[in-house]
C-alpha cells in the first residue's frame, strides 16, 4: 500500500477523484444507543485479494461503489434514507459506476475497479487478459493477475496536456519467507526482508503531443534510475510497454529529452545556461522595493528587510541587495511548491559568520517559514547546511559542508543542485566531497518561501551580507555549468 501513497495524495488531496453524492443515509439514534441497541452493521471479508463487503440489512454494502453512505445521529428512531441504485447498478453486468462517473466496480469475474478522471487514469484489481480503454488512455495486453497501475498528471492540467506523467505499477508484496494457510485464510509466518514484489507487464498507449518525450523508470524514491523505455509513435499517441526487467514500480513520461549531440566538426556544443532558467534577480534596479526577474518569465519578487530600508550596493556585478531578502507571500514560483524534479539555486554573496542565516526557505506555515519547511543557510559555523523540518519526522534532516568556509566576509558563489533527489552542494565553481540523497515529504506543499532570509511570527528576517546574480533553474545544471556561473563577473 505504501507504493500507492503518492497516487492516492493526488486523488485526494489535489481533488482528482471529486466527491460521490450521497447515495444511503443511515439514522442511528441516541436514546436507542443508550440502551445498546445499534442497527448498523458493517463488516468486510477478505482472503488474499479478494474482498466481501457484508450485506447491511438496510444498505446493500455495493452502494459505497456508487456513492457516499454517511451516518446521522437522530435523538428518536428514524427510518434509514436510501437513493435508488437503478442508474449507476447494472445488475446483469455486474458493475457499478460512482454518481460522478469516474469511478467503475465491475464484480462480473474476481473484481476489478478503473478510474477514469481527466487527472489520474488506471485499475485495480484481476485485469490479466483484459483490454481497458479509459477515456484517451488504453491498457493492452495486461500479463500480471492482480496489479493496480494507474497515470497521474503532475501537472494542474489533464493527462493529454500535461508535460510529465507518473506512472504507478504496483502488483503482489510479500516479504521474504511468508506464509498463509492453504486457504489463505490465516497468516502463518510473517518473513523479513527483502520485500519480493512482483513486476507488472501490460502495454500503454498514453496521448502525447508532438515534440521530444522520453519514458523514465524511477527507483521507489520517485528518481530517474538512467534507464528509459522505448516507445512507438502514432500520431499524437506513443505506446510502450511496463515491464519487470525494468525493476520499477514508478515511471514518468516526460518531454525535453537530451538534444542530439552537434556534429563533429561543430566542435562541443555550448551550454546554455539561459535553458530552465526560470528566475533571475540581478538588483540591478534603480530604487523601490522590486526585485525584477531577468528570465522573462514575469517572476519580479517582493523585498523585504528588517527595518524597511532597502539598499542596493557595488555587487559582484553591477548591483547587489545588502541585508534584504525577496518574499513570496502566496504561490512562490520556487521547487517544492510546483514540485520539480530536479532543480538548481545558485547565487553570489558575501557575508560575515553569525552564528546563524538563511539564504533560502519554503515553508508550509504562514509567517513561519522554517517551522514546517525546507531552509538552505548557516548554523554556528561558516559552511553551508541544509534542513528540512515536516510533521511526522524525527527532527530534521540536516547536511553541511563542513569544512568549505562560504561565509567569510570574501564574495563566494553557491551552489544547490538537486538532482530528483541526490543533492550536492559547489563552492566557487567546485563540486563540494559528500553529497547525500533525500526524500521530500509527499504532503510538502510551501505555501510561501524566500530568497535571503526567512520570516519568524510575520517577520522579515534577512541574512546580513550582500547577494547578487541570484537564479534558480528548473533542471539539475552540469558542473560544467556550475564553473561558468561562477566565473569571472
Amino acid at each position: 500500500m505504501l507504493g500507492l501513497n503518492p497516487m492516492l495524495a493526488y486523488w485526494v488531496y489535489r481533488g482528482d477523484i471529486r466527491p460521490g453524492a450521497v447515495v444511503a443515509r443511515r439514522n442511528v439514534s441516541v436514546r436507542e444507543l443508550e440502551r445498546g441497541i445499534l442497527k448498523v452493521r458493517d463488516a468486510i471479508q477478505q482472503t488474499g485479494d479478494l474482498v466481501d463487503l457484508a450485506k447491511d440489512t438496510h444498505t446493500p454494502g455495493e452502494a459505497v461503489a456508487a456513492g457516499r453512505v454517511v451516518i446521522r445521529f437522530t435523538e428518536a428512531p428514524t427510518p434509514n434514507e436510501a437513493k435508488d441504485l437503478a442508474p449507476f447498478w447494472d445488475r446483469e453486468k455486474k458493475t457499478i459506476r460512482s454518481t460522478t462517473g469516474e469511478l467503475l466496480w465491475d464484480y462480473s469475474g474476481q473484481g476489478l475497479s478503473t478510474v477514469n478522471a481527466e487527472r489520474s487514469r488506471g485499475f485495480c484489481g484481476f485485469a490479466e487478459g483484459r483490454d481497458l480503454t479509459l477515456g484517451d488512455v488504453a491498457v493492452t495486453a495486461i500479463k500480471t493477475p492482480f496489479a493496480v497501475v494507474c497515470l497521474t498528471s503532475l501537472e494542474e492540467k489533464p493527462i493529454a496536456s500535461s508535460s510529465r506523467v507518473l506512472i504507478t505499477a504496483v502488483a503482489r508484496a510479500r516479504n521474504t519467507g511468508m506464509s498463509y494457510s492453504p486457504d489463505g485464510a490465516q497468516l502463518l509466518a510473517i518473513g523479513g526482508p527483502p520485500l519480493q514484489m512482483q513486476g507488472v507487464r501490460a502495454t500503454l498507449t498514453v496521448p502525447r503531443p508532438a515534440g521530444e518525450v522520453v519514458v523514465n523508470a524511477l527507483d521507489v524514491w520517485g528518481r530517474r534510475t538512467g534507464v528509459t523505455v522505448p516507445f512507438q509513435r502514432a500520431g499524437d499517441r506513443i505506446t510502450f510497454q511496463i515491464a519487470p526487467e525494468y525493476k520499477a514500480v514508478y515511471y514518468e513520461i516526460g518531454g525535453a529529452a537530451q538534444k542530439p549531440a552537434a556534429p563533429a566538426s561543430a566542435g562541443p556544443a555550448k551550454p546554455d545556461l539561459a535553458r530552465g532558467l526560470i528566475l533571475h534577480y540581478t538588483f540591478d534596479e534603480a530604487e523601490g522595493d522590486t526585485a525584477v526577474d531577468a528570465s522573462g518569465g514575469k517572476r519580479n519578487g517582493r523585498i523585504r528587510t528588517y527595518d524597511g530600508k532597502i539598499q542596493r550596493v557595488e555587487g559582484k556585478s553591477g548591483k547587489a541587495l545588502q541585508d534584504g531578502m525577496i518574499l513570496f507571500e502566496k504561490d512562490p514560483p520556487t521547487p517544492h511548491a510546483k514540485r520539480l524534479p530536479s532543480y538548481t539555486f545558485a547565487l553570489w554573496l558575501k557575508a560575515e559568520p553569525r552564528g546563524y542565516g538563511t539564504i533560502y526557505a519554503e515553508g508550509d506555515v504562514e509567517g513561519n517559514l522554517e517551522q514546517d519547511g525546507f531552509c538552505l543557510g548557516f548554523h554556528t559555523t561558516k559552511a553551508l547546511a541544509m534542513r528540512l523540518f515536516h510533521p511526522g519526522m524525527e527532527g530534521a534532516i540536516r547536511a553541511g559542508t563542513n569544512k568549505t568556509e562560504v561565509f567569510d566576509g570574501q564574495w563566494r558563489h553557491v551552489a544547490f543542485v538537486d538532482d530528483a533527489g541526490l543533492v550536492t552542494f559547489y563552492v566557487d565553481g567546485q563540486r563540494l566531497p559528500g553529497g547525500f540523497a533525500y526524500h521530500r515529504p509527499l504532503f510538502f506543499r510551501p505555501r510561501q518561501a524566500a530568497i535571503g532570509g526567512s520570516l519568524h511570527q510575520g517577520k522579515p528576517h534577512p541574512f546580513a551580507g550582500l547577494m547578487d546574480d541570484v537564479r534558480l533553474y528548473d533542471r539539475a545544471l552540469s558542473p560544467e555549468e556550475i564553473r561558468m556561473l561562477a566565473g569571472p563577473k
